[in-house]
């Protein structure tokens, strides 16, 4: 995989005041602790270039050598990440604040900033953020505008078929049987005409769902090709791959981010993980993603992803099929002893018969 634009340094006990931020959409609010833990100082920026430097020129005032901890690096934060680790500061993720903690003190931004500063001085925020920058970050940006046409194309094609159910019966006679494509194609093929009443104004639905069904297609066939480049220039070995596609590469790289040291990549190098010979061929992206990882929305998509790839690769073993033929063969036994049959009537399933 290439490597990262931008070189991370890592934290070290040499540094002169530690930089807690607690990020928004239009500002960021910092706060200022020293290493023995007294709070120096609160500043306020807005999320622009301006507001950036304006940090910097401010975190001098405690000197050369600060760390800051932000929180939301991938998401609010992360121009103002992208402008620190450009700049050589050390920067680590930092997670939001202890329930407890806002129970105590209440909601507030400086709060927030000032705890995540105090989380790093604890040392329990020493993640390394992705730089957010190189093919990865492309790669990212494409795959969220794939999924989005994935999910409008399927909401069409749907609202199509609930159209047909509530048609008149001529036009729901002449558009049954057909499949999926046919479907598209046949009322793309509609002609526009006069809404005089309700068959009219089916025919128009249609055809205005299934031109947007077209026109999804063809953004759809746009964004793989786009991504089929992008995968194979930044990791070739892993698409290279058995049972490793544009999609499940694109999850990977995208969960493992293009700066090696980051949290999400240091997760998918250990060793306790679902399936831990998944990705060693790969070439350059770590091996699997830790159990831990699979706690939210995005990392389960990587664990579906992770599963759908080790399912492909351990296929043609003969190992798996050994073990999924003798599985299948207790299982018919079970059901066969449950329900009084005889077990001579169930045979072992073969791996032909499997597939």
């Amino acid at each position: 995989m290439a490597s990262a634009t931008l070189t991370q340094p890592r934290p070290d006990s040499d540094f002169d005041a530690v930089i807690g931020v607690d990020t928004h959409r239009d500002f960021h609010v910092a706060v200022a602790v020293s290493p023995n833990g007294a709070r120096l100082d609160e500043y306020r920026i807005s999320t622009n270039p301006r507001g950036y430097q304006a940090l910097l020129g401010w975190s001098e005032l405690f000197g050369n050598k600060p760390v800051f901890a932000m929180e939301g690096t991938n998401s609010f934060g992360a121009g103002l990440c992208r402008e620190l680790m450009a700049a050589g500061f050390v920067v680590v993720e930092a997670n939001r604040p202890d329930r407890s903690t806002r129970r105590r003190l209440g909601k507030d931004d400086g709060i927030d900033a000032e705890m995540a500063a105090r989380a790093f001085l604890a040392g329990t925020a020493m993640a390394v953020p992705k730089s957010g920058e190189d093919q990865v970050e492309m790669i990212r940006m494409l795959k969220v505008a794939k999924d989005s046409a994935i999910d409008a194309r399927t909401k069409a094609i749907n609202q199509m078929r609930a159209l047909l159910v509530t048609a008149t019966p001529a036009l729901r006679e002449r558009l049954n049987g057909l499949s999926r494509g046919e479907l598209i194609s046949t009322c793309a093929a509609f002609r526009a005409g006069a809404l005089v009443g309700p068959l009219a104004a089916a025919k128009q639905a249609l055809r205005t769902l299934a031109r947007r069904v077209q026109v999804l297609d063809a953004e759809l066939d746009e964004l793989l090709k786009d991504l089929d480049v992008l995968t194979q220039e930044a990791c070739p070995g892993m698409r290279q791959t058995y049972g490793i596609g544009v999609d499940g590469a694109a999850i990977l790289l995208t969960a493992a981010g293009d700066n090696p040291e980051s949290d999400c990549a240091r997760r998918l190098h250990s060793q306790r993980s679902a399936e831990p010979a998944l990705c060693r061929q790969a070439q350059g992206i770590p091996d699997v993603i830790d159990s831990t990882a699979v706690a939210t929305g995005r990392p389960l998509r990587l664990y579906i992803a992770l599963q759908s790839v080790g399912c492909a690769t351990t296929r043609p073993q003969k190992p798996t099929q050994n073990a999924v033929a003798a599985k299948v063969s207790v299982t018919r036994k079970s059901c066969a002893a449950s329900s009084g049959s005889s077990p001579g009537r169930f045979s072992t399933y073969s791996w032909d018969e499997i597939q």
